[in-house]
């Protein structure tokens, strides 16, 4: 299980991270019509809200990316 808490409080667990992209597309006031689409949409919200870019190939690489810029306070995972 990974659970993600997001800055301006947005929690979301699940067993992948596409799961967790998933649950942070639940919560978006849009509708996205894919996992890739709302990606791409957030790259640019992140770029045009804090000037940096994200770079990723995957939702793994697309939720550590958005670590990274500190846009989520805390990660957690089990570990198998």
């Amino acid at each position: 299980m990974i659970r993600v808490r997001f800055k301006e409080g947005l929690a979301v667990q699940g067993e992948t991270y596409e799961d967790i992209v998933r649950g942070m597309m639940e919560e978006s006031t849009t509708v996205k019509p894919s996992v890739t689409n709302f990606m791409e949409e957030m790259k640019t919200t992140v770029q045009q809200e804090t000037g940096n870019s994200i770079h990723f190939t995957d939702s793994e690489s697309f939720i550590k990316e958005l670590q990274r810029l500190d846009l989520i306070t805390s990660m957690e995972t089990d570990q198998q």
